[in-house]
């Protein structure tokens, strides 16, 4: 039990980064896809 806080704080440490690089490519998506016209979406 003595270790438990360098893996408590390397679990931390890994969530927040994969949650900051989730935003950052939501936000990059939403700003290049206003930019994309609607006849380049085929999923559309």
């Amino acid at each position: 039990m003595d270790h438990v806080q360098f893996i408590v704080g390397g679990y931390v440490v890994t969530f927040v980064a994969v949650g900051v690089y989730v935003v950052r490519m939501l936000r990059q998506a939403r700003k290049y896809n206003s930019a994309i016209s609607d006849g380049d979406k085929p999923w559309r």
